[in-house]
């Protein structure tokens, strides 16, 4: 059995990955970083409360394991509806992805009553969705960037939680060109004519 304590910490963990997640799918909508912060953690808290309120409460979903083809013709749905989602936004799918491998980690990891095997195998697959979501992420970023410039998710990851999105232009055009050689040339140039002087 798991402690109380344990419950926390798990709680807190998975409301500060959500958090996080959260706050980069909200994007530019919200202007200043704190007020990001602070709507994405808010959300992913709300979110948690809401699960942990609502689950116990939905017994009548789990029957419709007792109907097999309503699942089957269900889960068709969904994988059409993500397929549709993928190809409209890839970059938001991959988050979304990276929270649903997020998700599906924390739920496997504090399930009891599983073999070894199987839960090993289970957050190999949810590791897997994380991977895949990460990739779809990327690819998006590398292909076509965000409105800051940002090729990568590590970039795109500074902007968002540290950039003021009002500055973020500015600041995208400052890596820009402290990474474009030209640049970096002349500013030898003018620093080396100033020692001169």
């Amino acid at each position: 059995m798991v402690s109380e304590t344990q419950q926390w910490v798990n709680f807190g963990i998975f409301v500060a990955g959500g958090a996080a997640v959260t706050t980069l799918i909200i994007g530019d909508a919200i202007k200043r970083r704190w007020l990001r912060i602070l709507t994405g953690t808010s959300a992913s808290v709300a979110f948690c409360y809401a699960a942990l309120w609502t689950l116990p409460r939905i017994d009548w979903l789990l029957g419709i394991v007792q109907f097999p083809l309503l699942l089957a013709f269900l889960t068709i749905l969904l994988g059409v509806g993500a397929h549709v989602f993928k190809k409209k936004n890839k970059l938001r799918y991959g988050q979304v992805e990276v929270l649903v491998g997020m998700l599906s980690a924390v739920g496997i990891a504090t399930a009891t009553g599983q073999s070894v095997f199987a839960q090993s195998m289970s957050l190999a697959a949810a590791a897997y969705v994380v991977a895949r979501g990460l990739n779809n992420w990327d690819e998006q970023l590398e292909e076509h960037g965000d409105k800051h410039g940002n090729r990568s998710i590590s970039q795109q990851v500074r902007t968002m939680m540290f950039t003021d999105v009002e500055n973020g232009e500015r600041a995208a055009k400052r890596d820009s060109s402290l990474r474009d050689p030209a640049h970096n040339k002349r500013a030898q140039e003018k620093a080396g004519s100033l020692r001169s002087e």
